[in-house]
């Protein structure tokens, strides 16, 4: 029990005094501005996300629907093999069959190859955006002297930072202003 608090404290210690380092440069040996913006915000406001997921997504209805006609196809002709069934002969059932089970496993392989096709799809649409988003914010960096932008996630990854030190909305603005369709 008590090697167990020893390494917390120990643990404990280690943090605090990195804390205090990074404040101690930040503040005194580092001068120039931070700032940070809310990542999740910018890109799901961000017009070229809104675009690219619109585009992706009327991808998505199309292959969705080449996957419907191909099953409904299938199911067609496995009902039609049905109500024939009785009247043909056992190698025509069997060949039938035969066929019917090949056309479904060539329905589930064209749906596994949407699915990773829309898979890849997804994430190239997202770097391609997040690829922008941090082209612009690099750049808009530079231009008013901010030594570090940090990006807010919902996971906490800063513990606390003053509003004032949030420039989400002003990033969002000019990131519009300057998308390009």
């Amino acid at each position: 029990m008590r090697k167990k608090f020893t390494i917390v404290l120990v643990i404990s210690n280690t943090i605090l005094a990195a804390v205090l380092i990074a404040d101690l440069y930040l503040h005194w040996v580092s001068p120039g501005k931070i700032a940070y913006v809310h990542s999740a915000k910018l890109v799901s406001q961000y017009r070229g996300m809104a675009e690219a997921r619109k585009a992706y997504e009327q991808k998505a209805v199309q292959w969705q629907a080449n996957i419907d006609t191909l099953a409904m196809e299938w199911e067609k002709e496995m009902t039609a093999f049905r109500q024939e069934e009785g009247s043909m002969t056992r190698k025509e059932r069997e060949l039938t069959q035969e066929l019917l089970e090949q056309k479904q496993q060539q329905l589930a392989d064209y749906q596994q190859a949407i699915q990773q096709q829309a898979e890849q799809e997804d994430l190239e649409m997202t770097r391609k955006v997040l690829g922008e988003i941090n082209r612009y914010l690099t750049e808009y960096g530079k231009e008013r002297g901010y030594r570090v932008i940090l990006a807010a996630t919902d996971m906490g990854n800063i513990a606390y930072a003053t509003e004032a030190m949030d420039i989400t909305a002003e990033v969002l603005e000019g990131l519009n202003e300057t998308y390009m369709p």
